[in-house]
């Protein structure tokens, strides 16, 4: 477990907390170039719930990426969950993942 300012990652369930109610940004990205992939997607899940939007592309060799804004209180859980397929990612190095969250006010 990680705990930085405003949010704690579990890396053993692959979740963030947040510690602070408040205002965040969440973006994600991922790309992909290994043949099999697509469609490949993603969602937000909050509270291990499914993710309400799914984010997706058809395309291999290109990216999905998602950026939002929410309000969320203390103790919410956060984690992206594959929406298109099940993902099955191989050890090639063809493949980038970001994920970033930070609390706006």
């Amino acid at each position: 477990m990680f705990e930085l300012t405003n949010i704690s990652f579990n890396d053993t369930s692959d979740t963030l907390t947040i510690l602070e109610t408040g205002v965040y940004d969440i973006s994600f990205s991922a790309s992909t170039t290994f043949p099999g992939s697509s469609p490949f997607g993603f969602g937000i899940s909050f509270n291990g719930q499914p993710p309400t939007r799914n984010f997706s592309t058809n395309v291999i060799g290109s990216a999905v990426s998602f950026s939002t804004i929410v309000t969320l209180q203390a103790g919410t859980t956060i984690s992206i969950q594959p929406t298109a397929n099940t993902i099955s990612i191989p050890n090639t190095g063809d493949t980038t993942a970001t994920l970033s969250v930070f609390r706006i006010y």
